[in-house]
């Protein structure tokens, strides 16, 4: 058991060689987060050992008193004072990192153990929440697929470990990583096959490259739609020869994903070579757009949506098809970048009882310990 007086500097000894998980990097790139969590009302403290010193049989950390609680810091003001369970799980960085801060570490740990370094929204302007969840470095690519979308913008928020929301340039400041827009497009119909869409992808899949998918067409024998990727010369054209089609397109990622270059145009003209696609406007409508994104996903600090379908809508407004959107996101201490540049949590090296005695002279506590697991309880009485 570890043993301290309160409004101290608390110095620690713990055991964590003997659990460690990340054996490739020195010592000088692990930090331990220590989850403090009291016996009594159960209020959980994070905070990092400051002052590290790690041998083969033991590391030296220490904490101080602060009534304003920092993590990175280690600042913990242990209130109610007696007994407390503690935890200390192993964080390591890729590379020599200077320093652990809310942008490049996890400041606590979810119901899975995994280290939380920061969070996501996706939003729908000005700021209904569609999804929300967080990131960890053992996950560190997260995609879906939206459905049920209506019309409108959507945005991709980030926010670091602190809650702080993430600029990543100073074209989108305090703001929006990535986004996409749901338009309206007026239903086709060919006959027996009314779908509403011409055309829509599925069944999309990341592969080392880019990406490969389907695209299905309704549209009537003898209409063509055509797929460009921006800043790649010519265009690829797919005539219509049945009802329904289903054609399997294959495109590479032009770094970095969220670039221009990147973005795949889809549209459709009839046999006589006019768009059919309109907006309720009467405009002309680019059906489909695509962003290929590789797997492995190699930009840190990044979000592209890959590929997302309209609202369809009768001539008169009412909607019979509503919106989706695929989308894939990772988390990065700053945009853009070919490494991570944030430190992952490893996992638990070790877990035990911590004892915060007061000062003498000041009021004492009273309470009884929860069971531990034997069920034996243990009573402290103040001095």
């Amino acid at each position: 058991m570890l043993h301290a007086i309160y409004k101290g500097n608390y110095t620690f000894y713990i055991s964590t060689e003997d659990m460690r998980f990340d054996s490739s990097v020195p010592t000088t790139q692990l930090r331990y987060l220590f989850q403090f969590t009291n016996d009594m009302d159960g209020r959980v403290v994070y905070a990092y050992g400051q002052n590290q010193v790690v041998h083969n049989r033991y590391t030296k950390v220490t904490f101080s008193h602060n009534t304003t609680e920092d993590v990175f810091l280690g600042r913990v003001n242990f209130v109610p004072n007696g007994y407390w369970k503690y935890k200390v799980y192993e964080v390591s960085a890729d590379a020599s990192l200077a320093s652990i801060s809310c942008a490049n570490a996890p400041a606590s740990v979810d119901s899975s153990g995994d280290g939380i370094l920061g969070s996501w929204k996706i939003v729908k302007a000005p700021d209904t929440v569609i999804e929300s969840g967080n990131f960890t470095g053992n996950n560190n690519v997260y995609q879906d697929t939206l459905t049920d979308l209506d019309a409108g913008s959507y945005y991709i928020r980030f926010y670091d470990s602190c809650g702080d929301l993430v600029a990543y340039s100073s074209a989108a400041p305090q703001s929006l990583v990535g986004g996409f827009e749901i338009y309206e497009v007026v239903t086709q119909s060919s006959g027996v096959y009314d779908e509403g869409r011409w055309m829509f992808p599925t069944n999309l899949v990341r592969t080392a490259t880019g990406i490969t998918f389907d695209m299905v067409s309704y549209a009537p024998i003898g209409y063509k739609y055509y797929s460009e990727q921006i800043g790649v010369p010519g265009s690829i054209v797919t005539t219509i020869t049945s009802q329904p089609q289903t054609t399997s397109h294959t495109f590479v990622q032009t770094n970095p994903p969220s670039s221009l270059n990147n973005l795949i145009e889809y549209e459709m003209t009839d046999s006589l070579g006019n768009s059919v696609m309109l907006m309720p406007d009467g405009t002309t409508e680019v059906i489909v757009n695509i962003r290929p994104a590789e797997n492995p996903f190699l930009y840190y600090g990044d979000s592209v949506w890959m590929m997302n379908t309209d609202v369809s809508i009768t001539a008169a407004g009412v909607v019979k098809e509503k919106g989706s959107a695929t989308f894939n996101m990772i988390y990065g201490a700053s945009g853009e970048a070919l490494t991570s540049g944030y430190w992952v949590l490893q996992g638990l090296v070790e877990e035990g009882k911590l004892y915060i005695e007061e000062p003498a002279g000041e009021e004492q506590v009273q309470y009884t310990q929860h069971p531990e697991p034997s069920g034996t309880n243990y009573i402290y009485y103040g001095q």
